[in-house]
């Protein structure tokens, strides 16, 4: 499920953050989500994603960001590093360490014609029988039901 939230008078992404995460220091995970280019500044009125964040992973010894990138979201995709550090406010990607448990992100899809939820599916996952993981994740009834132009959480593969 893709939730939002839309800024008030006084909000701030920290506290936005706050209150969906439990963290103020993920509020890069949804000004990324949200194109919000100032982090600082953000108007009343703007409605924020607030992308899931319901993977979590305990480092171990040897393991790297991009290496956790392309694990969760194919090895062709280890350069989607930054959304893991930005997840987890990490400013440094080279540095993080064994025990440290990291949030894995989903990240966002726009649906264009041709596309189905298998096909998604090897695109992200490279198994087209995982298509089931996007469907919950975007709350979808019928799979063989995808509308162009709607914005999906492509979540992390177990």
């Amino acid at each position: 499920m893709i939730n939002t939230h839309t800024v008030a008078a006084g909000d701030t992404l920290s506290a936005v953050a706050k209150r969906f995460y439990g963290q103020a220091a993920l509020f890069e995970l949804i000004a990324v989500a949200s194109g919000v280019p100032d982090p600082d500044s953000i108007r009343v009125g703007t409605v924020l994603i607030i992308p899931e964040v319901n993977r979590k992973h305990t480092v171990v010894r040897g393991e790297t960001l991009s290496g956790l990138a392309g694990h969760f979201y194919r090895p062709q995709n280890s350069h989607l590093f930054p959304l893991i550090a930005a997840a987890n406010g990490i400013e440094d990607p080279d540095q993080i360490h064994p025990g440290q448990v990291l949030i894995i992100p989903g990240i966002s899809y726009k649906v264009v014609s041709g596309d189905t939820l298998s096909r998604l599916a090897k695109r992200f996952y490279g198994d087209a029988t995982l298509f089931p993981l996007i469907a919950d994740a975007n709350e979808i009834l019928d799979p063989d039901v995808i509308h162009v132009g709607r914005e999906l959480i492509i979540p992390p593969k177990n």
